[in-house]
């Protein structure tokens, strides 16, 4: 049996209601057609406690979404990687003479340089769109970046003794992919930035 006024459950023999004190009109041909037509009303605290829930979310999303934070690191990490990447590949031409016997170091160098910096500059397109593939692609891009350091170790340790700048240069990759690829998953902030 449910209260005529509030909506509470109430038991049959009662004759009040215990929530809102209304005397309970004891009719039984009503009272069975109530319990079986009459939902009660819903709790109005569970209305206001959904409206602070979504209001919370949405300052929370606020409070995460822009090139702020962490971002900016990445940022400047990806700027500085680009122009460092367009430095070397113009760098190989003024200094052909050193690759003058190693034909396909040079090839290498020069279509590598290229097209990480070709990547690098759509990547940036992407972060500052902030576009909702950004993240996928530069998590591959850092791959990408990895795979090249590897590649180009393999390559030089037939002609050069002393690796230790490319073994840096893999670990630092390696470093990077580990780093901002956990950032890119997991971040709140990148989640909720790169979705146009």
């Amino acid at each position: 049996m449910f209260c005529g006024k509030c909506g509470s459950k109430v038991s049959d023999d009662a004759k009040y209601c215990s929530s809102c004190g209304e005397k309970i009109k004891i009719n039984v041909e009503k009272e069975k057609i109530k319990d079986v037509t009459k939902k009660p009303k819903p709790d109005k605290s569970n209305i206001v406690k959904a409206s602070n829930e979504a209001q919370h979310k949405s300052g929370e999303e606020k409070q995460y979404k822009g090139l702020e934070g962490w971002l900016i690191l990445l940022g400047l990490n990806l700027v500085v990687g680009f122009v460092a990447n367009v430095y070397y590949f113009f760098e190989i031409f003024f200094i052909l003479d050193i690759y003058k016997n190693y034909p396909i170091l040079l090839i290498f160098d020069f279509v590598s340089t290229l097209s990480i910096a070709l990547f690098g500059a759509y990547i940036l397109y992407l972060y500052f769109k902030k576009n909702r593939r950004f993240k996928k692609y530069c998590i591959i891009y850092f791959s990408f970046a990895l795979f090249l350091n590897v590649v180009s170790l393999i390559l030089i340790s037939d002609y050069i003794n002393e690796l230790d700048d490319y073994f840096s240069a893999v670990f630092k990759s390696f470093l990077g992919l580990l780093i901002w690829g956990l950032y890119l998953v997991k971040s709140k902030r990148v989640k909720q930035t790169f979705v146009e």
